[in-house]
């Protein structure tokens, strides 16, 4: 949770007082555990700060009543660890106060510089799905009409960001990219993918971007400074676009030794067209071919 401690102008108002300063409180946080002996079925798990933890010993695998969407992670200021025993079917992962309210339609991220997921399989593939399209049909299928989540213009693009640090790992089998996403701008992020067999995107008819920014975090809506419109953002949160927008004057990882990883025992290879759009050094090996 999180309250507004700045210096009040008008104490005497109360709830309606104005503040001369802008400063927020953030209290709360935690650790979430989940373990299963058998396998972990769909579901959304949310951590707003803390870290957080599923494994099962047998499949972390999309839920059939639920339009087939994989296991959907929420977070903010907090870091995911998947470990499964069979496969992975990652739905999303998103930050949900870029889910704006209706009525104020205010955008922010609470992703932090240490955010981040990290996904490990000991045998079957790691798909990322990313279906943001399916995944609000499913919820929306859920809500009465007057409540249906609607997303104007590009916001919708908002929900394709990931925290900071992605760190995959199919030690048997193969890592799937099924929709694209960017994940959010950070110095300390990690990026690496580690497949026994190919990296590789599903068979969906549609170009798949995957992009690590290297916008400036503080020029992104935040807690302090939220905005009404997802246009800017969405200019600097992509891999095409005004230079001034999606790069920082500042490169985010000027100076970071530590490259970017993609190491698959098989190929590299897609079925639908892939792009990495990577912000820093990359280390890229196949044990077979890079198409």
């Amino acid at each position: 949770t999180g309250k507004q401690i700045g210096e009040a102008e008008n104490t005497g108002r109360g709830s309606e007082a104005n503040f001369r300063t802008n400063v927020v409180e953030v209290q709360g946080g935690g650790h979430l555990k989940v373990a299963a002996g058998g396998d972990v079925v769909g579901g959304t798990f949310y951590s707003g700060r803390g870290d957080a933890e599923i494994a099962a010993a047998g499949a972390i695998r999309a839920s059939a009543a639920n339009n087939g969407i994989g296991t959907v992670l929420a977070l903010g200021d907090s870091r995911f660890a998947l470990k499964a025993g069979d496969g992975i079917e990652l739905g999303a992962a998103i930050n949900p106060t870029v889910l704006h309210d209706a009525r104020s339609r205010n955008y922010f991220f609470t992703y932090g510089a240490d955010s981040g997921i990290e996904l490990q399989a000991l045998s079957g593939d790691v798909t990322l799905q990313n279906d943001i399209a399916g995944l609000i049909d499913a919820v929306n299928a859920r809500r009465p009409a007057a409540s249906q989540i609607k997303f104007p213009g590009v916001s919708q693009e908002a929900l394709t960001v990931y925290p900071a640090s992605l760190n995959v790992a199919a030690l048997q089998g193969d890592i799937v990219f099924g929709q694209s996403f960017v994940t959010y701008p950070s110095a300390k992020a990690d990026f690496s993918l580690l497949a026994g067999g190919d990296i590789t995107t599903g068979r969906n008819g549609n170009n798949v971007n995957i992009t690590q920014s290297d916008a400036d975090p503080t020029l992104l809506p935040s807690v302090a400074s939220p905005a009404t419109s997802w246009e800017d953002a969405f200019q600097r949160l992509q891999p095409f676009g005004d230079a001034n927008l999606i790069h920082a004057r500042t490169p985010i990882h000027r100076g970071d030794t530590i490259p970017a990883t993609l190491w698959a025992g098989g190929s590299i290879r897609s079925s639908d067209p892939l792009l990495f759009s990577l912000a820093e050094a990359a280390n890229v090996q196949a044990g077979k071919d890079l198409l």
